[in-house]
């Protein structure tokens, strides 16, 4: 529970580095309490307000959003990348929530939105660097991952 937690109360914090577990255990609590915003919304016959949600999934999704980037960007810092690759995933999905918004170009930026999502998992799942790095020391105090053997 503490690993769903920690983001929200490190959410302004950019710097430094984030273990895997924290990343995705966050995430997961995130796409459990979206959709039980969106079931929310259907049940209570919400209108879309933006992106193709409701007012309840708007307002959670807004609740997430800084803390998800910070978590993301910590996560990246952990395996030796800046911040900035999570634009790999912010800039498709920003064109394919103004396709929805304008009715245009949706294959398009549907594939941009694919291609950009599968590299940032790509690059998520990694583990993180052993040692220390230019972002901060090991989150999990010097303990390396165990490697599969090849």
């Amino acid at each position: 529970m503490r690993w769903m937690i920690e983001p929200f109360r490190r959410w302004s914090d950019f710097a430094g580095r984030s273990r895997r577990l924290e990343f995705w255990l966050f995430w997961l609590a995130a796409m459990v309490v979206q959709m039980i915003a969106s079931y929310f919304d259907a049940a209570n016959g919400q209108a879309v307000v933006a992106g193709g949600m409701g007012i309840i999934t708007l307002i959670v999704t807004l609740i997430f959003l800084v803390p998800a980037a910070a978590v993301g960007v910590r996560r990246l810092h952990d395996i030796g990348r800046a911040g900035w690759s999570m634009l790999l995933f912010a800039v498709p999905y920003a064109a394919w929530l103004a396709s929805i918004e304008v009715g245009s170009q949706g294959v398009i930026a549907a594939v941009a939105f694919l291609v950009g999502s599968v590299v940032l998992v790509i690059l998520l799942v990694q583990p993180g660097t052993a040692a220390d790095n230019r972002y901060g020391p090991n989150p999990k105090g010097g303990i390396a991952e165990p490697q599969l053997a090849d």
